[in-house]
């Protein structure tokens, strides 16, 4: 996932990734929140929802660390 990431950073144009930076704020400010509830509300479907928007920030950090 990390060399595909880091190829798509390379080989995509700066201005089709103009968005990446704002995308990764809002779910940096969603990480925080989501976790809190994620330990008040324990179930399967939260668990999911939290691991996804922290794969997703993840990712995003990379590409635009890389970029």
């Amino acid at each position: 996932m990390f060399l595909g990431l880091t190829a798509l950073a390379c080989f995509v144009r700066t201005e089709k990734l103009t968005y990446c930076w704002a995308l990764l704020s809002v779910l940096g400010s969603l990480a925080v929140p989501l976790v809190i509830f994620m330990i008040v509300f324990r179930n399967r479907l939260v668990h999911a929802a939290v691991s996804v928007v922290l794969v997703a920030l993840a990712s995003l950090y990379i590409v635009y660390d890389t970029k």
